[in-house]
Order: structure tokens, then sequence, then C-alpha cells
């Protein structure tokens, strides 16, 4: 087995990687690697239903879906993330505990009551600090998890923190647990850098075929590519095959707003626009002017910002409104 101790922190890049070592290669490998404030979200879910919008681009969050199910984590520098792939019939797909193991031992070796709890979460003291999932193929599993070490738990909150009654969608919702951070539970404090090691070292002296591996340049380029085909593609990273519908409530001053949209393929299929505004222009051309449009807000905004919104909603502008669309 090949040991990454992967130092790049750009979650786009980072989850290429994890799809060229899994679906390119035919080595196993264990990864550690940290990204840079982000929501990684699940394959099948909506990412609109997960994440905070005006919250997550206000705080320049990145978002970025992985390869893998399950729901939608939060990813900072006091995060640490671990991924198996594992080769063969015997490292069966949903077998937690395998992967999980190393982890939950090097956690009670420093007095910490970690435990692998229901399907794929670890838990310490009923509180949850990592979620991991998986995928495969015939060849093998690939097994990915975050820890929660020392993460800013605000952000984390307000990230994640979606109105149920802004979107009604299809996809899978993320379930919402009581979260901590392990350095609260640690006797003796160590750093995020010191814990990694531990877990490093624990890899490397737990499996005699173990061998640290640095990618070379003809590697690094192809996951590059990938990165730049998928992982950093609005397509990938909020595109929905599921349909959905959304529906927000916005105060402006002088009138409130509420704006209603059915999503399907991507595109806005219906737009009903109501509130308490005054305008001398007619609702419905807006609502008009958006269906068939992208559910992207650099789109929607420029169609918007062709429109003299004023006249349709007195004392509003383009960049005003489109806050009630996302």
């Amino acid at each position: 087995m090949l040991v990454i101790n992967q130092k790049t922190t750009d979650p786009s890049f980072n989850l290429a990687l994890e799809e060229y070592l899994f679906k390119n290669t035919d080595k196993e490998f264990f990864m550690l690697w940290q990204n840079e404030r982000s929501i990684i979200v699940g394959k099948n879910q909506n990412t609109y239903a997960e994440i905070n919008y005006n919250y997550v681009t206000d705080n320049n969050i990145q978002v970025v879906r992985r390869l893998t199910g399950g729901g939608a984590v939060f990813h900072d520098m006091g995060n640490l993330n671990f991924t198996f792939i594992r080769r063969g019939i015997k490292f069966k797909f949903n077998n937690y505990d395998y992967f999980t193991k190393p982890v939950v031992e090097t956690l009670r070796s420093l007095g910490v009551p970690a435990e692998l709890s229901g399907r794929n979460d670890l838990l310490i003291e009923g509180m949850k600090f990592s979620g991991n999932a998986q995928c495969a193929d015939n060849t093998g599993v690939l097994h990915h998890g975050n820890l929660l070490f020392n993460a800013d738990m605000s952000l984390l909150s307000n990230a994640l923190n979606v109105n149920p009654l802004k979107l009604k969608s299809k996809s899978i919702r993320s379930v919402r647990s009581r979260v901590t951070n392990i350095i609260d539970h640690l006797k003796s404090k160590i750093t995020i850098e010191e814990f990694r090691e531990l877990l490093l070292e624990k890899i490397l002296s737990g499996n005699r075929s173990a061998d640290l591996y640095e990618l070379n340049s003809n590697e690094i380029d192809k996951v590059e590519s990938l990165r730049g085909k998928k992982y950093s593609t609005w397509e990938w990273n909020y595109g929905s095959r599921q349909p959905y519908s959304f529906k927000k409530e916005m105060m402006f001053p002088g009138c409130c707003l509420e704006v209603n949209l059915d999503v399907r393929e991507n595109k806005i299929v219906s737009a009903k626009i109501f509130g308490d505004f005054f305008g001398q222009r007619d609702i419905c051309e807006i609502e008009q002017a958006v269906v068939g449009a992208e559910y992207r807000k650099d789109v929607l905004l420029s169609i918007l910002q062709k429109m003299p919104i004023d006249e349709y909603i007195s004392g509003l502008t383009a960049e005003q409104l489109i806050n009630a669309f996302v």
C-alpha cells in the first residue's frame, strides 16, 4: 500500500486526486489530506439544498461535489481527512469498521473514547466528529472520512444552515447531528499536525507493505486535467438532475418579496414573484424572462441587469433582487 501525505489544500484538486487514484490505477493507497475551508457535497445531493448560498459565497467558501454518496460536510484547516483505496473482493462496500479502526485506535491511545456508531459516523460521548463515505467498483473500494480536530464551528454552522422551507428537493438531504472537535476531548493538548503524524505512523507501522509515496509530474498533470474538466465546474458541483422547488421570502426597504421557482435539469421551468411592492410594469415580465435560464446566480443576474427592475419593483435594483433568487 502506498501512503500519500498530501500537502495540497485545494479541495477540487484533492477530490480529483481521489478519483484519479481510484479509477486510473490498480494500486492501493492511504492518503492524509486537508482542505481550505469548503463544503464537500455528497454525489447524490442537491447542493442548493445543503448550503447557505449567500453566506458561502460572501465568505469565499468553496463548494465541491465528491465521488461518494452521503451528506454534506464542512472542511477547513482544523479538519483532517483520510482516504483508503483497497483492492480485491475482501474489501467489501459498507465495511466501515475496517477503515475507521486506525482512527479509533489512535484516538483511544490518546485517552479519547472514540467509537463507530450506526453505519458510518464516529462519535465521542455521543457527539459526531467524523462522517465517512464509500464508493466501489469491481476492483475495490474507496473509503474516505473527515475528522473534526479543531474546526471553526461557527463557520460550519452558518455555512450548512439552510431553511428547510427554502427548498423542496427530491435528492438526499444531510442529517444534521450534534458535532464536536477532537481537541476538546484530549487530556493533553496536541496540534493537528502532531495528530496527523500519529495517524500516519499508525498506518505505516500497522501495514508491513506501506511505503510513503509522492506524485510524479505526469500524475499531477492528469489530476489537474480532471480537476479542470470536472471538479472545478459548476455543472459537477451545483448541477442537479433531480427536480426541485425553491421558495424564498425577503424583506427589502419598502416591500416584502416571495420568489417561487420550479427547477428541472438545472433550468427554471416556472417562476412566480409575490409581494406588497409597487411597480409600473407587470411583474410577470420578470417571471417570463428567467424561465428557461440555468439556475445560476451569475446567469440570473445578467438577465435582471438588462431589465429596469425599479419599474417592476419600486426602489429595487437587480443586485438586490438577485438575493431573493438564491
